[in-house]
């Protein structure tokens, strides 16, 4: 007996040891673990490791076939069993329609993903199309033309790409490439016409800014694809002067950077590029870098509500000017109904893009649904109850949550987390694409404080502070909700608090349907845990939105033509410690 009770104490100590290591080790060493908790009907949570620790991309396509042997259910079954499981990355080429219900069953990009979406069917693929008059003749006498078909054909032949890089220097190309299976040269007796025709079958195209190029990808009309090529890193007064949606074709974009050729090209060193080039409909594609060049991830939510001021048909245009152009690493929170729309709008994820899609509205989040109950007690005595909805009092609720567990899975291993509204974004001049600017952000939350956003002066009664929780929601149009930031520690602390103060007002039946109520409360008792930004102090256009210009680098804001006085705005004088907000009266009133 004696001897047991030594074993299992001995047993327990060193669990506990076990789980102490791994909550002490700092997560953003290079071979550290990254551990992505899912709410899913999986009963075992998979490890992912980085990128490093792989050296094999699973690839597979999935378009279920008008005629087949099998069910769609069948199918997803077995997919389950490779999807849900295998933990290396993974390209699945599939249809926008199919997307979500595979993303799902890869715990909704939990485990690493790629999808391509550009085709509907495999006959829509580059060497397919052509082929599918021939398909058509054959299918007639194939004797096992009774469960086979000319989708099924074309699946079959659609397996292998052959990737065409092209260069005018073949002597280069053949002693770089020449080993290469999947490297086509051509032969020296083709003349500069020859290669220009051959050059005009690719899908899409890198390129060097020289005649070759140039003319290669003018006479291709981009068909199938996009050109990229590079520009001088010294740039001349064509590139600074001519707007590049104007001057040049929409499917041509410009990278300040010599790079290799190649479709696309995946380079894992440290400090290097990733390209995915995708087909969509903007005029411009960023270079998008890798993780260690952001330090911010931009954390959004759109779940459109029954009972709105504006449409949706508004939202998705606001969206557009953020999706569309933010360069910066995306978490969306939306449900599977409209992550396609969205989807779409992030450009099919050639911008780097986290979608969690566990919620068909913030009413299911956690933390919110045991207040629905309190939100429908309190709705009718709302004095703002004829524009305000349960559903809103869920979203303004589910930010802190939703901040929170972005910052607790951080895909994309940032060390900042920046929340703001989904519709913030209401004009076209605010199509940012250094958004938040890095030394700006840096500058700002490196003194690891909450960043929040202030819309009018404080009134004087607050003066000097000290405030408690205990004294209840503050009614005051003085923080906004469209606007939280900061690392990792201090949103986790934030989300703590701001939880904490439902349950001490909820306890005394005091209102807490309005988010912006209990902020303000929570800032002035601990305002020395944030870093408040005076917008009403600014003039960079509406006060509930200046974050976005403020946040934006200079070049920017004048390309977008803000005015001369918000291109200038030092950041210092406008976001400063709250505990010093009384100090100066231009902040009271």
């Amino acid at each position: 007996m004696t001897f047991q009770i030594t074993y299992y104490r001995q047993l327990c100590i060193f669990i506990l040891v076990i789980i102490s290591i791994a909550l002490i080790l700092p997560i953003n060493q290079s071979n550290s673990f990254l551990f992505s908790i899912r709410t899913s009907n999986y009963t075992r949570y998979s490890l992912l490791k980085n990128n490093e620790q792989y050296s094999t991309t699973v690839v597979t396509a999935y378009f279920p076939l008008s005629k087949s042997k099998h069910s769609k259910a069948e199918y997803q079954s077995w997919l389950e069993n490779l999807l849900g499981f295998c933990q290396s990355p993974m390209i699945i080429y599939t249809s926008i329609e199919y997307q979500p219900m595979l993303q799902q069953l890869r715990r909704n990009n939990s485990l690493r993903t790629h999808f391509i979406v550009e085709y509907n069917s495999s006959l829509e693929m580059p060497p397919v199309k052509k082929l599918v008059p021939i398909f058509e003749q054959q299918y007639l006498t194939d004797p096992e033309r009774a469960y086979h078909s000319v989708e099924l054909y074309a699946v079959w032949c659609a397996k292998s790409f052959i990737l065409n890089r092209i260069s005018d220097d073949k002597n280069y190309c053949r002693k770089t490439f020449g080993q290469k299976k999947n490297v086509l040269v051509t032969p020296d007796s083709f003349n500069a016409a020859d290669d220009l025709a051959t050059l005009t079958l690719c899908e899409h195209t890198i390129l060097t800014a020289g005649t070759f190029g140039w003319w290669g990808a003018f006479l291709s009309h981009n068909q199938l694809g996009d050109v990229l090529t590079d520009s001088k890193a010294d740039h001349t007064p064509l590139d600074v002067n001519c707007r590049q949606d104007e001057y040049f074709p929409s499917w041509f974009s410009f990278l300040n950077i010599v790079i290799g050729i190649g479709l696309v090209l995946f380079i894992d060193q440290p400090n290097l590029f990733q390209f995915s080039i995708r087909r969509s409909n903007y005029t411009r594609y960023p270079l998008l870098k890798n993780n260690e060049q952001y330090s911010t991830t931009v954390v959004i939510a759109y779940f459109p509500l029954s009972k709105s001021k504006h449409s949706k048909a508004q939202y998705q245009s606001w969206l557009e000017n953020l999706l569309g152009f933010c360069q910066s690493p995306i978490i969306i929170y939306t449900s599977i109904e409209y992550q396609p729309i969205l989807q779409g709008l992030r450009r099919n994820n050639s911008l780097r893009t986290h979608f969690i899609v566990e919620y068909n509205s913030p009413l299911e989040m956690p933390p919110i649904k045991r207040l629905v109950p309190i939100f429908e007690q309190q709705y009718p005595s709302d004095p703002e109850r004829a524009y305000h909805s349960v559903e809103l009092y869920a979203v303004w609720c589910a930010k802190s949550f939703i901040l929170n567990r972005s910052a607790e899975l951080n895909p994309f291993q940032t060390k900042y987390f920046l929340y703001i509204d989904a519709g913030a974004f209401r004009s076209s001049k605010y199509r940012f694409q250094s958004w938040p600017y890095e030394p700006s952000i840096h500058s700002i939350l490196a003194n690891n404080r909450l960043l929040l956003g202030m819309i009018s002066p404080l009134p004087r009664q607050f003066c000097p502070l000290s405030y408690t929780i205990n004294k209840g929601p503050i009614r005051h149009n003085l923080i906004e909700g469209g606007l939280i930031g900061g690392t990792s520690d201090i949103i986790h602390w934030w989300t703590s608090v701001f939880y904490e103060t439902i349950n001490i007002y909820t306890s005394k039946n005091l209102f807490i349907g309005k988010d912006q109520y209990l902020m303000n409360a929570i800032a002035l008792t601990y305002p020395h845990r944030i870093n408040m930004m005076l917008s009403f102090r600014t003039s960079c256009g509406d006060v509930w939105f200046a974050f976005g210009p403020l946040l934006a680098n200079q070049a920017e804001k004048q390309k977008l033509t803000f005015s001369k006085t918000c291109q200038q705005q030092n950041l210092s004088e406008v976001i400063i410690r709250f505990e010093n907000i009384c100090n100066d009266s231009k902040n009271v009133k």
